[in-house]
């Protein structure tokens, strides 16, 4: 089972524990549940399953530092705790029903404007890890036979550099070996090009392909539901609703935001290195 330590355990405790008078009903004295103003039912149910999933994918939640959200750094986990399939396949099942809270907190907002914006800033901060996880995910567990894709965490680094990425040295020796450019996507095989394919529309948006129409796939396995966003939108929309009311939070998610773009330009550099073309939807 996997074990998410100290700095790994905030963020979902953290979103949880914060809007916990939107998603968790109480019972008066005759036991009737009781819905938190700005939220539904519908929304309790879908944020319970939701942390139920991440706790059946092995992920151990404790709450401990609010104030870890102005390092939002410290909610990064080692990519060893994403290199498993069998959690990664629950990173879907926790977007959905997340999805299902974002919609229903969003509706309860436009019904009473009293209600604030937290709630919703939350949830699209937590949506925006769920989709890097997922990303880097697919990208660690497509390894086919040995490893290509080398994700290294340096949670201390200066640089704001917490992540990099590079593949093996056996896959750098693949491609040096090949003659012609439009065949470099074959040093990688069909697992990992959906993988690529695929990390990319999870983090980016982005439609990649390979240059050579003759090599496949060519398609993402995430252009349908529950992926209907993905990690860059949703921590950039983050950081615009935390401005309406902790300036402090906004500025620290901005920052984050800029390590998270660097982290972007390296897959679409390295793709675009390997053979693939990386085209980027018109709003980005």
């Amino acid at each position: 089972m996997m074990k998410i330590n100290y700095k790994r355990n905030i963020l979902p405790m953290l979103i949880f524990s914060s809007i916990l008078l939107f998603s968790f009903g109480c019972y008066d004295e005759d036991d009737d549940l009781v819905i938190a103003p700005c939220s539904t039912l519908e929304a309790d149910n879908a944020l319970k399953q939701a942390e139920a999933k991440l706790e059946s994918a092995g992920i151990i939640l404790s709450f401990d530092e609010p104030g870890q959200l102005m390092h939002p750094e410290d909610l990064l986990p080692d990519p060893i705790d994403l290199a498993n399939a069998e959690s990664q396949k629950k990173f879907g099942e926790v977007i959905e029903q997340l999805n299902i809270v974002l919609a229903e907190i969003e509706q309860e907002l436009q019904a009473d404007t009293s209600c604030s914006v937290s709630d919703q800033a939350l949830i699209n901060l937590y949506l925006g890890f769920v989709y890097l996880f997922d990303s880097i995910s697919r990208l660690l567990i497509s390894d086919d036979p040995a490893e290509t894709f080398i994700v290294e965490f340096n949670p201390d680094a200066t640089d704001n550099k917490w992540y990099t990425f590079d593949v093996s040295a056996a896959t750098h020796a693949k491609l040096d070996a090949t003659e012609d450019p439009l065949d470099y996507p074959l040093a990688f095989t069909a697992k990992e090009r959906q993988a690529i394919i695929d990390a990319a529309d999870l983090m980016d948006d982005a439609i990649v392909k390979p240059i050579a129409p003759e090599i496949q796939p060519r398609l993402s396995t995430v252009d349908q539901p529950p992926y209907s966003s993905y990690a860059m939108w949703h921590f950039e929309k983050a950081a615009e609703l935390f401005g309406d009311y902790k300036p402090d939070v906004r500025d620290a998610l901005e920052e984050f935001n800029e390590s998270i773009e660097e982290l972007r330009e390296w897959l679409q550099d390295g793709a675009e290195g390997w053979g693939f073309t990386y085209t980027l939807p018109p709003w980005r």
